[in-house]
This record gives C-alpha cells, structure tokens and sequence, in this order.
C-alpha cells in the first residue's frame, strides 16, 4: 500500500519521498506483529492462519525495525 500511496501523490505530497514511508512501514509491521503475539500467547488463539501470521510478522518486524533505526543512526 505504502508504494501505491507514493507513486499516486508524489507532486502533491512531496513527503512521501523523505523518511516518513519506511517509518510508517515499520511502526505498522510492528502493530501488526505485537497483535499477532498478543493472540498467540496470552488470548490462546491457535489456529493455523494465526501461526503463520506470527512466524512472518515477527521475523520481519524485527528486520525491518533494524534496518530502520540503523539507517537512521548512520545518516544522522
């Protein structure tokens, strides 16, 4: 959805090209990964789509959170 958003606004929104895309990606990703653990663990939910979901946000969320703050750190 993110590049969707910055090839259709680009000239009216020229934000979408500055660090506040990945940003948003990876404060989302992480949403959605802490709801996926939040169901897994604590509300008991087990169902196959649940687990699946869990094994592919987490991993990602935390690579992506990396990847993140440490391109901010060494542009900063």
């Amino acid at each position: 959805m993110l590049p969707l958003i910055t090839t259709l606004f680009r000239e009216i929104f020229p934000i979408t090209d500055t660090y506040l895309m990945p940003v948003i990606g990876s404060v989302l990703i992480a949403i959605a990964a802490v709801v996926n653990v939040i169901a897994l663990w604590p509300a008991r939910q087990r169902n196959v789509l649940n687990l699946l979901a869990t094994i592919l946000t987490v991993p990602a969320a935390l690579f992506f959170l990396t990847f993140v703050i440490g391109e901010g750190v060494a542009g900063a």
